[in-house]
């Protein structure tokens, strides 16, 4: 019995912190210009800048500017954890 108790609690806890996290990212998130979350959208989607830029009608170094304060507002570590917080933001995003 006290086990059972104990994974309740261990899983409030871990599901309070996912919508702890959650609420901050969407609040980082709320930050970017709506071209900085049409550039995220397209680096999730695996685009290199190459296309992304010829896609939005812009240059490659903007496009590299875009992603860089993309990275530093959602502060994100790492490409693959950009991506994950794009996943994680895909159906606000697009509101």
């Amino acid at each position: 019995m006290l086990d059972c108790i104990e994974r309740a609690l261990n899983w409030h806890d871990t599901a309070h912190e996912e919508r702890l996290e959650r609420a901050q990212l969407e609040a980082r998130a709320a930050l970017l210009t709506e071209r900085e979350r049409e550039v995220l959208d397209l680096v999730a989607a695996g685009e290199p800048n190459k296309i992304i830029a010829r896609h939005l009608g812009i240059s490659f170094r903007t496009v590299e500017l875009h992603r860089a304060h993309i990275i530093e507002k959602l502060q994100a570590r790492s490409l693959s954890d950009l991506i994950r917080m794009a996943i994680i933001l895909k159906p606000r995003l697009n509101t």
